[in-house]
């Protein structure tokens, strides 16, 4: 009994396992590529005084969380200021040479900037 294969069956059934394999490689780094969820509150006051932060101050802070499979490094926070050149770094006790895990969550306290910027930070 023999079995014959032309060289087009051969080439299609190629064609379609190579893109079935690139469709399921594509997801799963789309599935797993780093995000970072930001969120920045301001005007915070702290419960009790720890560190530099005093409880009577006002302080802006940035929460920074790998919502994502991968590890991820952040540099250093900055703001950029609207209508004018030019960025704002965030003062604050900030580690830029951590991965943050996932599901790892960062707080920086940082002096209020709000009082001095007004409404030009965005």
């Amino acid at each position: 009994m023999n079995i014959i294969i032309s060289g087009d069956a051969v080439a299609w059934y190629g064609a379609i396992v190579a893109t079935v394999i690139a469709i399921a490689t594509g997801y799963a780094v789309w599935r797993d590529r780093g995000r970072l969820k930001v969120s920045v509150r301001s005007n915070v006051r702290i419960t009790e005084s720890f560190g530099p932060y005093s409880k009577d101050n006002r302080y802006m802070v940035i929460e920074a969380a790998n919502a994502g499979r991968r590890p991820l490094k952040i540099g250093f926070p900055h703001f950029k200021l609207k209508g004018k050149s030019g960025w704002l770094c965030v003062n604050g006790p900030w580690v830029p040479n951590d991965y943050l895990k996932e599901g790892e969550v960062v707080r920086i306290f940082s002096m209020q900037m709000q009082e001095q910027y007004g409404s030009n930070l965005s």
